[in-house]
């Protein structure tokens, strides 16, 4: 089942997070796998939100409902899961314990800097990347078409989809979630660039940007005929950035 993307509670950002124990690596809980992503004992809320993105290699306690790395990552796209499963934590209690600088680098650009034990060699500038370039040809070799491309993307998000807006080359629609009385909602925006390239953008609701990009990176990679997916932040795409990053986290 997929999470809601919601505006979640963090701890205040800091290059160093206050924690019970001074070494916070000391912390960890028992049944972590042994390797540089954990979960910190005692501070888990049991919502499910890290292991609904790294399904793979995390798991929980049945008792208390503690979670934890039963693995950790072997290739790129588990590395891949563990930093989404390190930014989905409500309460800061995944972290990471390496000194990767690559992982560093993308965990502090995110602000998650107070889950990491260790800091990167400079410190790097906050970056939300919420505009995504990709390409996509239709699985049956036809041109791409608007509506089938804007349906199977909604498919992906978890909350309700609605008020579709086509155009030549264009379409918007809204993505809502949670309960009565107190639903969210976020717009997504598709359009057809002159290089053939489609720019997916959102609008409203600032705070569950980052969020909504996360998924959506995870919704196009599974989708077929979708590649060369890269992100920016709006002001590279706004001064014409050519290369971006591979993920926007």
């Amino acid at each position: 089942m997929r999470r809601a993307i919601r505006t979640k509670y963090r701890r205040k950002s800091s290059t160093s997070r206050t924690s019970p124990c001074l070494d916070p690596s000391a912390n960890r809980h028992p049944r972590n796998a042994d390797g540089l992503f954990y979960v910190a004992n005692g501070e888990c809320m049991a919502c499910g939100a890290p292991e609904n993105e790294a399904s793979t290699l995390m798991s929980h306690d049945d008792v208390s409902g503690h979670c934890f790395f039963s693995h950790q990552p072997a290739n790129q796209e588990e590395t891949d899961s563990a930093i989404r499963a390190l930014w989905a934590s409500c309460c800061g209690a995944v972290r990471y314990g390496g000194d990767d600088e690559s992982v560093l680098v993308r965990l502090h650009q995110i602000g998650m800097s107070s889950c990491c034990d260790n800091s990167p060699a400079q410190i790097p500038a906050s970056e939300r990347r919420t505009s995504g370039l990709f390409r996509y040809q239709a699985p049956n070799g036809q041109p791409a078409e608007v509506h089938a491309l804007a349906e199977s993307l909604a498919r992906g998000f978890y909350g309700d989809c609605s008020d579709f807006k086509f155009s030549a080359g264009n379409v918007s629609f809204r993505c809502e979630w949670g309960i009565t009385g107190d639903r969210s909602s976020i717009r997504l925006n598709l359009q057809l660039r002159p290089d053939g390239k489609w720019l997916l953008r959102f609008t409203e609701n600032e705070p569950a940007q980052l969020g909504f990009a996360i998924s959506a990176e995870r919704v196009l990679r599974r989708m077929p005929g979708v590649f060369e997916v890269e992100w920016f932040t709006n002001d590279q795409i706004r001064d014409g950035q050519i290369a971006g990053k591979p993920h926007p986290d």
